[in-house]
């Protein structure tokens, strides 16, 4: 709501396809997509790691996008985590 808000286009549950050599062979789905750019994972868990990370990873270059966030409502504050595709 609040991106939204701020004029941004927002899709919930973005099917990002996976290729191999040219043939589809399955689908991440990403919680939030930001402008047609960002993929963005909602979390809820005492700490971020590794599994999460890679995860968002697999995303980003999946989507071809440079780009993604992690945010974690598991704690009083909220907790950000941005990475950057190094694969491109």
């Amino acid at each position: 709501i609040e991106l939204r808000e701020m004029g941004l286009i927002v899709e919930q549950q973005k099917i990002i396809k996976v290729y191999y050599r040219g043939h589809e062979v399955g689908f991440y789905k990403a919680d939030l997509f930001v402008e047609n750019l960002i993929p963005v994972e909602l979390k809820t868990v005492k700490a971020i790691d590794d599994s999460h990370e890679s995860q968002l990873l697999n995303e980003l270059t999946a989507s071809k996008s440079l780009l993604g966030l992690i945010l974690n409502f598991g704690k009083p504050k909220l907790g950000i985590r941005r990475m950057l595709n190094s694969n491109l």
